[in-house]
């Protein structure tokens, strides 16, 4: 087999995201190189050019498309912009990432596809934690079995952060891809309520082959992100930000001493990451990115790219989110559901 060519990539949005996560895992991702960023604001861009080592600072889009060693853009600006860009960005014939959420509407999702029709070019969305270590493991263990069959999935997502009330769409949409991931279904129903100083949302859905799930998405509040999944032969519960955080209970007689024995097992296996991370290698949340750039490269050269997000996955949690929205602003009327 050939060595496969350096996927060269721009970066169009300098803000949080592409400094603290993008950036950083691209450096760890040798088949791709970043070689332009673009932002409406330059003095951003500069700094994360110098930050980086990126050579080139356009000053919008259409410039980025202009050169010719560029193969894909990674679109990470504000949401209301990504249709637009995504859509520039094709019409020059690149391959495009674009960070979640897709878009605001299902419409602007559906102009995408369109723009996209049958051209050879890849379109991924950002959900960076189907490449996370811990949940690439709840999945197969979910696929082997072993929690038989899978009933429920609960999960809180939490920041300390003001999201400014669009924690449904800028976290949720991370669990609401997850849901249809790792229960292989999708939802066919969406029930939410919020708070009334709207720090809280719980968002409820029903899926196909008889899975309910349920998040509590927050802002402003103590962090917490978590999910649990539940089958009728045991649970399983994933913390995504501590490095030993998966753990499996079975049902049955003596399951809690084989789980206390399961989890002094995982916690031992689970050690040699916990070094790496207290030595610099970055935790597994900074590596899902760069395992997410590694499956977009490996896309776009034609090759199978395992778990990364389709156009269409960005689509379904969209329509989950704004159903979330939906709901809350039809009950805030009074509204009753059927």
């Amino acid at each position: 087999m050939s060595e496969r060519a350096p996927l060269r990539l721009a970066v169009v949005g300098c803000g949080r995201a592409t400094a603290r996560l993008h950036l950083p895992a691209l450096r760890r991702v040798p088949g791709v190189h970043v070689v332009a960023l673009a932002d409406r604001h330059p003095e951003r861009a500069a700094a994360l050019s110098r930050a980086f080592g990126v050579a080139r600072i356009e000053a919008s889009l259409g410039e980025v498309l202009a050169r010719v060693d560029v193969d894909a853009v990674a679109v990470c600006t504000q949401p209301e912009s990504h249709v637009d860009l995504a859509r520039e960005a094709l019409a020059a014939g690149k391959h495009v990432l674009v960070e979640k959420p897709l878009a605001r509407t299902v419409a602007e999702c559906d102009t995408l596809a369109a723009a996209r029709g049958d051209a050879p070019r890849v379109v991924a969305v950002g959900f960076n934690l189907r490449h996370h270590r811990l949940l690439r493991r709840a999945r197969a263990l979910v696929d082997e079995g072993r929690l038989g069959t899978l009933r429920a999935i609960r999960g809180a997502f939490v920041t300390d952060v003001d999201l400014r009330g669009d924690a449904v769409f800028d976290l949720g949409s991370h669990h609401f891809d997850l849901w249809r991931w790792l229960a292989h279904a999708d939802v066919e129903s969406v029930v939410a309520q919020t708070s009334a100083d709207g720090a809280t949302t719980s968002v409820s859905a029903q899926l196909s082959r008889g899975v309910q799930a349920i998040v509590m998405l927050g802002e402003r509040s103590a962090p917490l992100h978590e999910l649990e999944l539940l089958g009728d032969r045991g649970v399983l519960v994933v913390s995504p930000y501590d490095p030993d955080g998966l753990r499996v209970r079975s049902v049955g007689r003596g399951s809690r001493v084989r789980a206390r024995l399961a989890a002094a097992a995982r916690s031992a296996a689970a050690l040699p990451a916990v070094l790496r991370q207290v030595a610099g290698g970055g935790s597994d949340y900074a590596r899902s990115y760069a395992g997410m750039w590694e499956a977009f490269a490996a896309a776009v050269a034609g090759e199978d790219a395992d778990s990364l997000a389709t156009l269409e996955d960005g689509r379904a949690a969209v329509a989950i989110a704004a159903a979330a929205i939906r709901d809350v602003g039809f009950r805030r009327r009074g509204g009753h559901p059927a």
